[in-house]
């Protein structure tokens, strides 16, 4: 009986700091708008989504996760592609995991944990890092499709330069400083101008685009001319803008998760908001840094974004995506000699649908954010369109991407506590 007892004793206080844990980071981190509410609760039992606001006051969840149940949960995030989570989430509802579906989500049936052995001289041995260079172009032609070059006169100077080609610069410099170290490092592309799917976007457009017009078709999502339209007489940009990017980034995505690394580094470039084209330099130059969080009314408006939402609370990474994007925005002005953007910002995207976190770092529901599973931080890192920027970048790529590169490197050592 003083066993059972004592049992229960230690389970109510295990419930009782799950709830506080995940109340308190969904408060802090993840609810942007006050609507959210309507969609998901945190109680006694234990973390459960709704499809609508009246489902919530019928306690008629969508999908339960009991306390007891959430490493198990933890597990399936893990172990299942997201075909697979969906199937559980739709099906989960208010249900307990059935005897079989925990033997199979049971630690016992998971990959073992990985022990972090520590090489002499090798200080990341044993870690995984994964990277994402944002963006695909290492040329103009195709930067030009994905919208995102500098091409400008500053005082005379013609200059011109892409972000995919910084990026995937930055990202391998840092690969190689990290394997130099011991850490086993994943990229999601490697070589310019091509996909996280292994090859170019001309060619993705050509392979892939038919089925997917097709599959649209068939779900009577578009006309039969408006099908051939976007095979046959569509500009690129359009197509990479509305068919290419969303699958991209769902395939980066995927491909972390299916790495499984210990931290994910996504690397941008910025630049002065409120331009529709970089041609005109600016006088500003700023850092800034975002991670996951930052959930709006309108990003639950569908099972899967609902997933996503309670796989981002269970796994319950924000804590340490925050140090880690802390420790980096602290790099970039150090590395850079470019401060963080100011907390009193007039950015519309910073003030209105991003979450302050501390000064340069801000929570904001980017579709990496959303559907990467481990800490991850996302760096935005100076102003390419500013004056002196711009020039120095152009004239000088190879020593300003390996300050970059340093900043990622130094945030990094520091997040896993190495001097």
């Amino acid at each position: 009986m003083l066993i059972f007892q004592a049992k229960c004793f230690v389970f109510a206080q295990t419930v009782d700091d799950l709830f506080k844990y995940y109340t308190r980071v969904a408060q802090k981190y993840m609810v942007k708008s006050k609507h959210i509410a309507n969609y998901y609760s945190i109680d006694a039992k234990g973390i459960a989504m709704y499809a609508s606001a009246s489902d919530k006051k019928k306690n008629n969840p969508e999908c339960l996760i009991y306390w007891d149940e959430i490493e198990l949960y933890k597990n399936l995030i893990h172990s299942k592609d997201k075909k697979e989570q969906l199937e559980y989430y739709k099906s989960k509802k208010d249900k307990r995991f059935t005897i079989i579906e925990k033997r199979r989500l049971s630690l016992g049936n998971m990959p073992p944990q990985k022990s972090i052995s520590k090489s002499k001289g090798k200080k990341l041995q044993g870690y995984k890092i994964a990277i994402d260079p944002g963006h695909i172009a290492g040329s103009m032609d195709i930067a030009k499709i994905e919208h995102r070059f500098i091409e400008m006169d500053v005082k005379g100077k013609k200059v011109s330069f892409c972000e995919g080609d910084l990026t995937l610069r930055v990202a391998n410099l840092l690969k190689e400083k990290l394997e130099r170290q011991g850490a086993t490092v994943f990229l999601t592309r490697s070589r310019p101008n091509t996909t996280s799917y292994g090859n170019s976007f001309k060619h993705w457009r050509k392979t892939y685009m038919p089925e997917i017009m097709n599959e649209a078709l068939a779900r009577k999502k578009i006309s039969k001319w408006e099908r051939n339209r976007l095979l046959l007489r569509a500009r690129d940009s359009e197509i990479f803008h509305d068919y290419f990017l969303p699958r991209d980034l769902e395939m980066r995505a995927s491909l972390i998760n299916a790495f499984n690394p210990d931290i994910t580094i996504v690397i941008h470039f910025n630049a002065a908001p409120k331009k529709k084209k970089w041609d005109m330099p600016v006088k500003e130059n700023y850092n800034m840094v975002f991670m996951p969080g930052a959930f709006l009314a309108d990003d639950l408006s569908n099972p899967a974004e609902r997933m996503e939402f309670l796989n981002l609370l269970v796994l319950g990474n924000f804590d340490k995506s925050a140090k880690l994007s802390g420790n980096l925005i602290k790099e970039f002005s150090k590395q850079l000699d470019v401060p963080p953007i100011p907390i009193n910002n007039k950015i519309p995207y910073l003030q209105k649908i991003s979450t302050f976190v501390s000064e340069g770092v801000y929570c904001r529901n980017l579709k990496l954010c959303r559907q990467v599973n481990s800490p991850l931080c996302y760096g935005e890192s100076l102003y390419q369109d500013n004056e002196k920027e711009a020039i120095r970048i152009f004239e000088n790529k190879d020593k300003r991407v390996k300050q970059v590169a340093d900043a990622y490197y130094n945030a990094i050592l520091q997040y896993f506590s190495i001097k």
